[in-house]
């Protein structure tokens, strides 16, 4: 009766229903029943989103890991802290000869299912783009669907990121629409202003013109409350009145609405607020009806203050179904997605200025006027420095990333060019399209075009039979990175300058034209003027992708910032391993004298190595030299000059120092040159230490 549940691919037990399960089996050989996707794009619902940025600290790079290790660790989206996943989207790649609704559906279309994805066997092979300000995501994978899964095919009408968010609220958007028909006045409780305007519109369409439509969002502070105060004629648009109230303290938010409206017939809480659930029973008339749609919403203490104050409610909760909602949905969002999406654009320009502005402070032309020295971090940008330097150049790519000009990032490895590029994306218009970065280092020269530009389906032995997109149609109106450009072929550079002059290209085996509209950001460790002059870099692509020029200064350069990145690397590894440990003043010395060829990229790698292999609960200095010269003699070197019967002069103890100091920089690097370079000195001044010596 229960073969279509999908119960033979939980792993690790029998008869096992796949929301429970730990894992899931992904494989792409489906039964009779199921229908294999080729996902295209995921969407992590609120509640897990917030959970791993928060535990990410908003790091792009961490927060996709911690993605991807949910996905392919549990073969599902299924986050083990909040039990709750997300939606996702594809097209139909194969449909099992028995599944129900093979006569409804067909291979190639494109759908959206309208199932939790905590249940839906699904693996990653690649994120390509991740949206910070929706928690969407493009990505490459595959997923299996059982009988009775939900899912509607995708209007080509209605952008997939407004889609959805709009269903991650499942029917319970429809739910509330049919709750609020004919009725006088509802109240809607929200800590989203874009989710508070999705409920208020769908009650709008249900209680009509004539309804008093009122919404209470979260207070989240005075820069919030500002630019909400922007945003007030698209939340007008729906509700009669608009409030922001800290609903963490329910007495007073619920005080502040029953002197303007008395009490409300309807109350949607939709806010993931501790407090919110309280505000809504104090706010309903007795025999009202209490909708709480938010998964987060504590409901059970809505019960106990409902007993408390002797009402009596009909409480609903969040529905997951219900028929034909998507058609609603759909409605709904024709009718109001470009309002609701604008909002989002307007709130998700909020949150950019909150994050940058504990980095920078703006003047009213948007331009960089000074330097908030107090702030060091910044979650958003991923960026710790105090140093003048880079301090300048933070405001110099601020500047550049307002222009669509392409932008050649150049600087040792290490330094963080992919950090800048990703900047530059997040501060120029197509911050909400795709950002693809391309190591052109890693690609196959046979592969390259293949990848570059994609192929059609057939294009050689083992293509794809449906083709496959290249990085520039992936990063289409967004921002591709040519990281490692240096290392790109002649060839191949013939091709990509002609996409950059002419904004079309072929793909392999294809005979139509593809436009492309891509901003082209290149990074390189590697002095490109010098390759030209070399003949192994052509000089009309260099002055293509030269147009504006990022120098990024070594760390040995920016020497009051290790220190900083010290401190930052620790708490990142004591909160990850659970760790106290700390750092000696000796060793936080010692780390920042050292030259650091590697740059942030080696501190970081030393900072975990430090904290993994720590035998107690202070680094010392002993413990960074053997880290960094992998030298037992330099652990002991002090204490050895005083067992002896006289301790030494100052001048037999520095120059010893000194000798091993030169030692162990020319058994690690083997060459004076790459010693010196390591160093920080000139060559023949390392020659002149060995000389004497005699190392």
């Amino acid at each position: 009766m229960f073969n279509n549940l999908g119960t033979w691919r939980s792993l690790g037990g029998k008869n096992i229903l796949p929301i429970f399960a730990w894992q899931l089996n992904t494989d792409p050989n489906i039964k009779a029943n199921e229908i294999l996707i080729r996902v295209t794009d995921v969407h992590l619902e609120s509640a897990n989103y917030k959970q791993i940025y928060n535990e990410c600290g908003g790091n792009l790079d961490r927060i996709k890991e911690s993605v991807s290790l949910i996905i392919n660790s549990r073969g599902k989206l299924h986050n083990p802290h909040t039990e709750t996943g997300g939606l996702i989207s594809g097209v139909i790649k194969e449909i099992g000869n028995c599944h129900s609704q093979r006569g409804t559906f067909s291979v190639g279309d494109e759908v959206l299912i309208l199932t939790s994805a905590t249940t839906i066997p699904l693996k990653i092979d690649n994120i390509n783009s991740f949206d910070l300000v929706y928690g969407h995501m493009e990505v490459e994978g595959h997923a299996i669907l059982f009988d009775h899964f939900s899912m509607t095919k995708k209007p080509s009408n209605l952008p997939i990121k407004l889609l959805m968010l709009a269903f991650e609220e499942s029917s319970s958007v429809h739910h509330t629409n049919l709750l609020s028909k004919d009725k006088e006045k509802v109240l809607v409780l929200g800590s989203d202003p874009v989710t508070t305007m999705l409920y208020g519109a769908s009650i709008r369409e249900s209680m009509g013109e004539n309804g008093t439509l009122v919404a209470a969002i979260q207070d989240n502070g005075d820069k919030f409350k500002k630019h909400l105060h922007k945003c007030e004629d698209l939340l007008l648009s729906v509700f009669d009145y608009v409030h922001t109230l800290n609903l963490a303290d329910p007495v007073s938010s619920a005080d502040t609405l029953i002197a303007d409206y008395s009490s409300f017939p309807i109350t949607v809480n939709s806010a993931d607020v501790l407090g919110a659930e309280s505000v809504s029973v104090l706010c309903t008339e007795n025999k009202g009806v209490i909708f709480t749609s938010s998964l987060l919403n504590n409901y059970h203490y809505a019960l106990f203050l409902a007993e408390a104050v002797k009402k009596e409610f009909q409480m609903l909760c969040a529905d997951g179904y219900a028929e034909n909602y998507d058609s609603f949905m759909f409605s709904l969002l024709e009718k109001w997605g470009n309002k609701i999406e604008t909002l989002s654009t307007k709130m998700a320009d909020l949150s950019n200025e909150i994050n940058a502005s504990t980095k920078l402070l703006s003047s009213n032309d948007g331009s960089i006027n000074s330097f908030d020295s107090h702030e060091l971090v910044s979650s958003s940008m991923g960026l710790v420095f105090n140093d003048k330097n880079v301090q300048k150049l933070v405001e110099q790519v601020l500047k550049v990333a307002k222009y669509e000009c392409p932008v050649l990032i150049l600087g040792e490895t290490g330094v963080g060019k992919e950090r800048f590029a990703r900047i530059i994306h997040s501060y120029c218009s197509r911050k909400y399209q795709p950002f693809i970065k391309i190591n052109c280092a890693a690609i196959s020269p046979s592969l390259m075009e293949s990848e570059f530009f994609g192929y059609d389906g057939g294009a050689f032995t083992g293509a794809h039979r449906e083709g496959k997109k290249g990085f520039f149609e992936l990063a289409n109106n967004g921002t591709l990175l040519l990281d490692e450009v240096s290392e790109l072929p002649l060839e191949m550079q013939a091709k990509l300058l002609r996409v950059l002059q002419d904004g079309e290209f072929y793909r392999v085996g294809g005979e139509v034209s593809v436009k492309s509209d891509v901003r082209i950001l290149a990074a390189s460790n590697k002095n490109l003027k010098t390759l030209v002059e070399e003949g192994s870099f052509r000089e009309d692509l260099y002055y293509r992708l030269a147009v504006y020029i990022i120098n990024i200064p070594p760390l040995r350069k920016r020497p009051s910032d290790i220190p900083l990145l010290v401190d930052h690397f620790m708490n990142i590894y004591r909160e990850m391993y659970r760790s106290n440990v700390s750092m000696s003043e000796g060793a936080l010395l010692l780390l920042s004298k050292y030259s650091w060829p590697g740059n942030i990229r080696e501190l970081d790698n030393v900072i975990h190595r430090l904290i993994i292999n720590a035998k107690s609960n202070t680094i010392d200095r002993d413990d960074v030299s053997l880290e960094l010269f992998n030298d037992e003699d330099n652990i002991t070197i002090d204490t050895s000059l005083i067992l002896d019967k006289e301790p030494p002069s100052y001048r037999e103890y520095f120059e010893t120092q000194e000798r091993e100091f030169f030692r162990s920089y020319l058994e690690k690097y083997k060459s004076t040159r790459k010693a010196a370079e390591a160093m920080g000195i000139a060559q023949s001044q390392f020659m002149r230490k060995k000389k004497k010596y005699n190392l």
